[in-house]
């Protein structure tokens, strides 16, 4: 699985934890090269209490404070197996894988933490993965180390991993083909991490108790190829139609007295041994600064995981630190959410506050204006109304001449006419009496049949004296019936 480790342009640590040493590389990426500024290696003694504290002096020597760290399981800590698995699909590998991985190790499920990787060399339709299992007892440890020191843990893989970015690195070693293989044996101190590596895909991987320390002393060689032979020969049964093309020796093998001679007669394949800081980009302070005390110390799985720490697959976490970073992660989404809600409501206030300024501003502004032109406004208003009134006057159709002309020639002889008003608006209102309502109704059919007016109305009828109607007649203009 891809780990989350991004390489960039500032300074990145990988830490080693050994089995009685801390080995810590600090590593600049910039430009798709990578450079080990930095190499430090502590002695611990094999002490848990006294691992934390000698990391923190170390980092707080090379002026590193709460760091973010990739770190790796030793190869021979690892129960590592290869299967295949009849699907090409990865979300059904990770099925068959997730019900398979309790038949490969005698501890419990709830007992052990897992990962695996695709690699190469599977039959068609088949995918071939190597599967790492860790007790979750002794990787708590590794992390223990790590977070007493303040150090975030950003990856948490294998050694083999380092030791195959190394091979896949350097210029000092030729790749193999997809129908060939390499072998690669780094030694360390205590023991040998044996990979097989075809057409640059790790295949097969094996850890052998024997390292440098015993193999100072030749007596050793032949236990040691009897092993490597063993090895090979599983390796062989497992994928038969791979020829074994080369032997590398990496690690602490250029530095083991006598061993370059020794090496040809002990394996039965050609053999070169390499230095792994021979051809990699590295600080001359960092070779300078080793002591000869390290010499059976291999540095390859540090070199190759500072090279291509976004190359480390597996990704050994134990429950509850998933189940924490999860929860961190939660709670950054969280507070990003909250603060951008805050961030829109201050933003959609400001907008408000802002907008309701203006408007208080601009009501203002109309206010005065209309303050300011309230008397002119007036006076105008007084001007229009008697423009209209002289309109009205010189108006021939509507002259009150011709009102009294209409209205004389309607009246009847019992209509007895009192008041003649020409009111405002187009209207003429008419007082009179008449003996009843019969008149009264006559006299306004009369006047409808004019030309000038319509819809006339008897607004009031009331008992006068000597036994009369009282009346008050309405008459509209008809101001249509010429055209106006």
């Amino acid at each position: 699985m891809k780990n989350r480790w991004k390489t960039s342009s500032r300074l990145n640590l990988i830490v080693e934890i050994g089995a009685r040493h801390l080995n810590v590389a600090e590593v600049r990426h910039a430009h798709g090269r990578a450079r080990i500024e930095r190499l430090r290696v502590e002695e611990h003694g094999d002490d848990n209490k006294a691992a934390p504290l000698v990391l923190s002096s170390c980092l707080k020597d090379m002026n590193v404070t709460s760091p973010t760290v990739v770190s790796y399981m030793p190869r021979h800590a690892i129960n590592m197996r290869a299967l295949e698995l009849p699907s090409t699909e990865m979300e059904e590998v990770h099925d068959m894988l997730d019900l398979q991985v309790g038949k490969l190790t005698p501890y419990s499920k709830d007992e052990i933490v897992s990962d695996y990787r695709s690699v190469g060399g599977g039959h068609d339709g088949y995918t071939r993965v190597l599967v790492a299992i860790v007790q979750r007892t002794v990787l708590r440890q590794r992390y223990h180390v790590l977070e007493q020191a303040d150090a975030d843990v950003e990856a948490m893989s294998v050694s083999t991993e380092g030791v195959l970015n190394w091979y896949l690195a350097s210029e000092a070693v030729t790749r193999a083909e997809a129908d060939q293989a390499d072998v690669v044996l780094d030694i360390d101190a205590t023991h040998t991490d044996l990979l097989v590596v075809s057409d640059r895909q790790l295949v097969f991987t094996r850890s052998i108790m024997i390292g440098a320390e015993e193999l100072s002393n030749p007596a050793a060689d032949r236990r040691f190829s009897e092993e490597v032979r063993q090895a090979l020969e599983v390796f062989r049964g497992e994928m038969d139609r791979i020829a074994i093309r080369y032997a590398y020796l990496s690690g602490a093998a250029a530095r083991i007295q006598g061993l370059p001679a020794r090496a040809k007669t002990m394996l039965d394949v050609p053999v070169a041994i390499v230095d792994p800081m021979e051809d990699i980009d590295i600080a001359d302070a960092v070779t300078a600064h080793l002591d000869p005390a390290w010499r059976h110390i291999s540095f390859t799985p540090l070199i190759g995981a500072a090279l291509a720490p976004g190359d480390l697959r597996f990704q050994l976490v134990p429950e509850a630190i998933r189940v924490r970073r999860r929860l961190e992660v939660k709670a950054k989404n969280l507070t990003s959410i909250g603060v951008s809600s805050m961030a829109a409501l201050v933003c959609v206030v400001l907008v408000a506050l802002v907008h309701s300024g203006f408007k208080v501003e601009r009501l203002k502004r109309l206010r005065a204006d209309v303050e300011r032109t309230e008397a002119p406004a007036r006076e105008v208003e007084g001007w229009k109304q008697k423009i209209l009134e002289v309109k009205e006057r010189l108006d021939s159709r509507f002259s009150p001449v011709a009102a009294i002309r209409d209205v004389a020639a309607a009246v009847p002889h019992e209509i007895h006419l009192k008041k003649f008003e020409l009111a405002r608006r187009n209207r003429v209102i008419l007082n009179g009496s008449a003996q009843n309502r019969g008149d009264i109704r006559d006299f306004r059919f009369q006047l409808e049949e004019s030309k000038l007016f319509k819809n006339v109305e008897t607004i009031e009828t009331r008992r006068g004296t000597g036994g009369k109607l009282d009346f008050e007649m309405l008459c509209p203009y008809d101001i249509d019936q010429e055209g106006g």
